[in-house]
């Protein structure tokens, strides 16, 4: 196995540079589970498809971030315990995902195979990789053994099974939290999203005794597409389920005896529960929700150039200082912002800029608190599908 030396979330991992090893790895997961990391598991919830979906069966909510998705990969290579970070996406130009080789504190008996799906982001207070999913456990394939019983597995990991160790591993570790997609259940998830140190994209509904892809809906349309599917939506029939999520290693799923029938008056059901769009109406009528959806940051090293009102931007590669783009000044703001910042005596400063995918420029937002600016290959990562 070739490995390189890199940064990965101003920490100090391996990246597996062998294609032939990749495809090997790769190949494992496929041979034994059945399990292509590429294929979707996430799809966009069209009214216009999907208005009877979400009733029929219950499902359960949870806040997609705007990190990437990667799994964790426990398996042993010739004989050694190893932990692998897998990004489900392939860049173009590509044959295979980056796959970083991290050190973590799990439980000797996990390295027979288990695979973790989460969404590595970058928090206010570092990076943070939020687990979401348990696909494989203990070389045992539970896909279909419904969400809930997953989930119970995935919360007994990270509480009897995992050590957290900030030394060692390159980021903190959570479990994602899940709401019931009930009245109570929406009024939790609207308290979470105000309380967020990330950046959300949208809401998940996800099937709970099932394994099939989630309905995503976005907290802002990205496209005028998507804005007319949204626009055409009157009601979605819904259910009075009441789904109890939570960390403990049992699941219960406690139905309402008064669950009406599919047939039953649209109007009624529609009184006992906020539908996705109204719930997402609800989220960005907020005026400031700290976890809307936001243009991808990252923090950048700032400089003046020999050309007034011209602002240089700078990241690592490989743990070196190297120019990325010059910055758009977006407005009279941000330029005193910027200007305010690099008087006469200070040349640098340390800024999170906000990716302008129009433009398709990094804009000067605020100071960053960070040491160092991020890191090249995680800027590319992040906006290569909006570049």
């Amino acid at each position: 196995m070739e490995l390189k030396n890199i940064s990965f979330c101003e920490t100090n991992c391996y990246n597996v540079c062998s294609n032939s090893f990749k495809e090997e790895l790769l190949k494992q997961i496929t041979d034994n589970y059945g399990i292509c990391l590429t294929d979707k598991s996430i799809r966009v919830y069209e009214p216009s498809r999907h208005q009877h979906v979400l009733y029929r069966k219950p499902y359960v909510m949870s806040i997609k971030s705007i990190g990437n998705t990667y799994y964790i990969y426990l398996t042993k290579t010739n004989g050694v315990n190893s932990c692998f970070l897998i990004d489900k996406k392939i860049l173009k130009g590509y044959s295979y995902p980056r796959i970083i080789l991290v050190k973590c504190r799990f439980c000797e008996q996990l390295f027979s195979g288990t695979l973790i799906e989460g969404d590595l982001i970058n928090a206010n207070q570092g990076w943070k990789l939020l687990l979401g999913d348990l696909l494989v456990y203990k070389n045992n394939d539970i896909r279909q053994n419904g969400f809930a019983k997953r989930f119970s597995l995935l919360s007994h990991i990270f509480t009897k099974l995992y050590q957290p160790d900030q030394y060692l591993s390159p980021c903190s570790m959570f479990v994602k939290k899940y709401f019931p997609y009930n009245q109570q259940g929406q009024q939790q998830l609207l308290k979470q999203l105000n309380h967020l140190d990330y950046k959300a994209q949208g809401i998940c509904f996800t099937i709970e005794d099932d394994y099939k892809p989630s309905f995503l809906v976005f907290l802002e349309n990205r496209t005028k597409n998507h804005q007319a599917k949204i626009n055409k939506v009157t009601k979605i029939l819904t259910r009075k389920d009441n789904v109890n999520i939570n960390a403990n290693v049992d699941i219960k799923i406690e139905r309402d005896n008064t669950h009406k029938p599919h047939g039953h008056n649209e109007m009624e059901l529609n009184s006992q529960l906020v539908t996705p769009i109204k719930l997402l109406d609800t989220v960005n009528k907020n005026p400031n929700p700290s976890g809307a959806a936001q243009n991808i940051s990252f923090t950048f090293k700032i400089t003046k150039t020999s050309t007034p009102g011209i602002y240089q931007l700078f990241c690592l590669k490989v743990g070196k200082i190297i120019k990325h783009s010059i910055a758009r000044i977006n407005g009279l703001k941000c330029l005193n912002f910027v200007k305010n910042l690099l008087k006469t005596e200070r040349d640098e400063a340390l800024v999170i800029c906000y990716y302008d995918t129009e433009f398709k420029k990094f804009i000067p937002n605020m100071v960053s608190g960070k040491i160092k600016p991020d890191e090249y290959t995680d800027i590319i990562y992040c906006t290569h599908e909006k570049m």
